[in-house]
């Protein structure tokens, strides 16, 4: 019994990934983490264009709108940002704007940032977290 619903459980689970909803508000990449009556919020998975960078500062919103409902800005996934490093990118005008980056604000209720993230930023002199940041991945 405890085997079978643990299947269930890994079913459902890989189904809810693989389907998962995914929106682009002001340059940055979304995919929606829950969406229930107790509240509903979104994962960073990249930034795909330059107009998510204003004056220098890479600021993520606290709530993202998709389709009039807002969703509260949870997690920064894994390895967000294109390599700004030297290798040839895709969007050269967005990895111009990320090697002008001087600061970088998390939303208030964020609790995770992903691995690989904001390698190569050189000129960057000030992060802004929210006080519900739980876990920063390294690597």
């Amino acid at each position: 019994m405890k085997r079978s619903v643990l299947v269930m459980i890994a079913c459902y689970a890989a189904f809810a990934v693989a389907f998962a909803q995914s929106f682009v508000a002001d340059g940055i990449d979304y995919d929606i983490v829950a969406d229930t009556e107790f509240g509903a919020s979104a994962k960073v998975v990249s930034i795909s264009d330059a107009s998510a960078i204003v004056d220098g500062g890479l600021m993520f919103p606290s709530i993202v709108y998709n389709e009039g409902k807002g969703y509260t800005v949870t997690e920064i996934g894994n390895s967000i940002l294109p390599d700004v490093s030297g290798k040839v990118p895709e969007n050269t005008e967005l990895v111009e704007a990320l090697k002008g980056v001087r600061s970088i604000t998390f939303p208030e209720k964020l609790l995770e940032i992903g691995y690989g993230n904001f390698n190569g930023i050189a000129l960057l002199s000030e992060v802004k977290f929210g006080s519900y940041l739980k876990e920063i991945c390294y690597g």
